[in-house]
């Protein structure tokens, strides 16, 4: 009955033992676990940094490209200031400018509207850098184009339809360089009544 007894306790101490190193084994692995996890979430993280890096140094260097060919273009309404007065503005032509360091190509510009009147120009293929070009246009009445429509002067009374001191039009230009982005000019035009003088405010 001792031996019974000394092998029941030895056995109850081996039990013991091997459920305390089995829970020291199990401790000791989820620890490792853990700190392998850690391990890989930090180098996950830095190999995010260096794609972050990689990316904006990319992005930096197709912009930096893109603006050695990038196109800009402006309008000038050209005036004769003899005839600009009360009521004229002496309007002899309008022009588009590249004033950008790359070449413009399909230029297109938006449609003016001002209630039964609509101004539309025809399109310029390309524009070298420093070019400029003499806009065609037509006006057209309640959908009607006259004799007149193609006159600069009748593009001038239209600007002047406004019952304000100044009338106000935008003006929008679309445009590609020569990797076919496309890129576009807003401006508003200010037609002062009293002094025939046009003016222009851009946004690139």
């Amino acid at each position: 009955m001792q031996d019974q007894g000394w092998f029941q306790d030895h056995l109850l101490l081996l039990n013991f033992g091997v459920l305390s190193i089995t829970a020291i084994v199990v401790i000791w692995y989820t620890r490792e676990t853990y700190l392998l996890r850690k391990a890989a979430q930090r180098q996950v993280d830095k190999a995010s940094e260096q794609i972050k890096v990689a990316q904006c140094q990319y992005e930096t260097s197709i912009e930096q490209l893109r603006a050695s060919f990038k196109p800009i273009l402006v309008c000038d309404f050209n005036q004769d200031p003899a005839q600009m007065g009360v009521g004229k503005l002496g309007l002899k032509n309008i022009t588009v400018c590249n004033i950008g360091v790359g070449a413009a190509f399909n230029v297109e510009i938006v449609p003016i509207e001002h209630a039964e009147y609509r101004v539309e120009f025809d399109r310029v293929d390309y524009l070298v850098q420093g070019a400029h070009s003499t806009l065609s246009f037509a006006l057209s009445q309640a959908g009607v184009f006259s004799g007149f429509s193609k006159f600069p002067n009748t593009l001038g009374r239209m600007l002047l339809c406004k019952d304000e001191e100044t009338s106000v039009f935008d003006l929008t230009l679309t445009y590609d360089d020569c990797a076919k982005n496309r890129y576009s000019t807003h401006a508003q035009i200010n037609v002062d009544h009293l002094s025939g003088q046009i003016s222009l405010i851009y946004s690139f």
